[in-house]
Order: C-alpha cells, then sequence, then structure tokens
C-alpha cells in the first residue's frame, strides 16, 4: 500500500488493531460481562481477533479495491518466474531483519558476564532507545516505495534526492534522540528500577549510544532503500557490518579490556562508524558515476549490477 503511494490506510489499519486489543484486553483478561475470566489465554486471543479483523480489512482493500491479489492460479511459469524475484530480493532481506535479534543476543551475553545488574540495565535502557528509534525505523519503511518508484522509473535524481533527505532527517532527529536522553537518562532510569546499579548501567547507556543513533538512521534507511532498488546484498552487507562485526564483535572486546563501560563506548562507535561508513561509500559511488558520464559513459552495459545504477542519468 505504501508502495501506491497509500501509507495512511495502512497506519490507520494498524491503530485500529490495536485499539481492537485494547479493548479486548479486559474483558477477556478479567471476564468482564458475558465474557469468560481466561487471564494469560485471553490476552492471546485478544491479539489473534485484533490481527485477523486488520488481516481481513486489508485482505479486502487488496482484492476488490486494489485489484493487486489474483484469485486464481497463473500459469506455472509465471509463478515460478515472479517467486524467483520474490526470493530473490526477499531472501537477502530475511537475513538483514534476522541479524539484529543476534546482534542483540550476543551483546546480552557480553552484558551477562557483568551480572544481573547489567543485563536489566541494558533491558530497562534498550526499550528507552527503541521507543526513540521508533521514527528512524518509519523512516526506513517510508524509503523503499520511494526509491523502489523512482528507480523503476529511471527516475534517479529523486532516488539520490531521497538517500538526501533520508540521511538529513537521521541526523536531525539523531541528535535530538541523543540530547534528549543524555539530559533525561537518570530522570529516566529510575522510572523503571530503584536498583542503584542498574539504575548506573542505564544511565551510562542512555547517555552515550543514542548519541550516534543518527548513525544507525543512515544504515537502516540505506538497506531499506537498496532492498527496494531490487538491491537487497549491500544492505545485507551494511547491517552485517554493523551489527555483527562492529556491535557484536566490539562489544566483546571493549568488555573484556575495559570492562562494562569499554562494551557500551563499542556500541556508541558501531553506529557512528557504520553510518559514516556507509554516507561515505554511497557519496564514492555516486562521484564515480558523475565521472563516467562527463567521458560520455552514461548508462552501464545491460545486466551489469552494483550500487552505482542508483546514480546513472
Amino acid at each position: 500500500m505504501r508502495a501506491l503511494g497509500d501509507a495512511r490506510l495502512p497506519g490507520m489499519t494498524m491503530v485500529a488493531g490495536a485499539v481492537i486489543n485494547l479493548i479486548l484486553d479486559p474483558f477477556l483478561i478479567f471476564g468482564i460481562g458475558p465474557f469468560p475470566r481466561m487471564e494469560l489465554a485471553g490476552a492471546a486471543l485478544a491479539t489473534v481477533l485484533s490481527n485477523v479483523t486488520a488481516v481481513m480489512v486489508m485482505g479486502w482493500i487488496m482484492v476488490y479495491r486494489e485489484k493487486l491479489i489474483l484469485l486464481h492460479i497463473p500459469p506455472w511459469a509465471e509463478l515460478k518466474e515472479s517467486w524467483g524475484e520474490v526470493m530473490r530480493v526477499g531472501l537477502p532481506a530475511i537475513g538483514t531483519n534476522m541479524i539484529n535479534p543476534i546482534m542483540m543476543a550476543f551483546v546480552t551475553a557480553v552484558f551477562a558476564s557483568f551480572g544481573h545488574a547489567a543485563v536489566a540495565g541494558l533491558g530497562v535502557a534498550g526499550r528507552i532507545e527503541f521507543l526513540f528509534a521508533i521514527p528512524l525505523l518509519a523512516l526506513s519503511a517510508s524509503i523503499g516505495p520511494i526509491t523502489g518508484q523512482n528507480g523503476g522509473a529511471g527516475l534517479t535524481g529523486r532516488v539520490r534526492e531521497a538517500f538526501k533527505s533520508a540521511y538529513l532527517i537521521a541526523m536531525i532527529w539523531g541528535a535530538f534522540t541523543g540530547l534528549t536522553l543524555l539530559l533525561l537518562s537518570g530522570f529516566v532510569a529510575k522510572l523503571f528500577s530503584h536498583d542503584p546499579d542498574v539504575i548506573a548501567v542505564s544511565r551510562l547507556y542512555l547517555s552515550l549510544v543514542p548519541l550516534t543513533a543518527a548513525g544507525y538512521g543512515v544504515v537502516i534507511a540505506t538497506a531499506a532503500g537498496f532492498n527496494a532498488l531490487g538491491r537487497p546484498f549491500p544492505g545485507l552487507v551494511m547491517t552485517f557490518g554493523r551489527s555483527i562485526v562492529l556491535s557484536s564483535f566490539g562489544a566483546w572486546v571493549g568488555g573484556h579490556y575495559f570492562g562494562l563501560t569499554g562494551a557500551i563506548v563499542a556500541m556508541a562507535l558501531s553506529n557512528l562508524v557504520s553510518g559514516l561508513a556507509v554516507w561515505l561509500w554511497v557519496q564514492r559511488a555516486s562521484m564515480a558515476v558523475k565521472q563516467r558520464r562527463k567521458k560520455g559513459a552514461t548508462r552501464l552495459a545491460p545486466g551489469q549490477h552494483g550500487p552505482q545504477l542508483i546514480f546513472t542519468a
């Protein structure tokens, strides 16, 4: 739906699903009125019902209003070609989305070596950080339709502008996030725990890592933009480099030599270094193509792949 230029309808549908979940929860959990008291099972059932409702609404829209879903099986050759194209982009994109949970599992293991308070502090700080990262996640969800549509139409100037705008938004929001959590880290940490050790870990994390949130935004926006352009492997490399090489391995090295502070500093540096590396890589690719254009090579040979396709005229 976003790729069709309609971001409002899927957003409203997801919000409506959450509202339905909120309304059903107390009735099914506590057994209010005619509903039985189901406790945890009631919470699960409320989530299932809200999700089913949202799927039915979106399914009706996709089938009957937009007519984007065929209700008959196409010829095998067409089906095979379609599945192959989806998997070509989808499998690397799946790998990209799997990397962050793997990173968090590894980082949690590193923090666990410093005791329960370190793990609890990481949990508190991580949840707060995720709340502030929602606009960056929305940015990565929004850039795909723009780069995909314009890249497919050959309007690569618009693709470049989309990346530039995304980077600017990431830097502005990242600066706001970093400064806000730096100033409020102590107050926010105390809302979630009264343990001084947990508060100390949360404060240290929230004072350092969010300051480099812009780098994280640049990486995920670029990866999403490349996925929409049919170039999923650069995004996979970017995410792997940030999450596994820099964050996970960096946290282990920093923790081993400099303790808990070293692990947290390494996570902050991973955002900064990966964001800067991705930005420089994209700029270098753009400059290389501009130089080729001056020499008269305005287009790549048919079938030639690479990130430079974004910047061809």
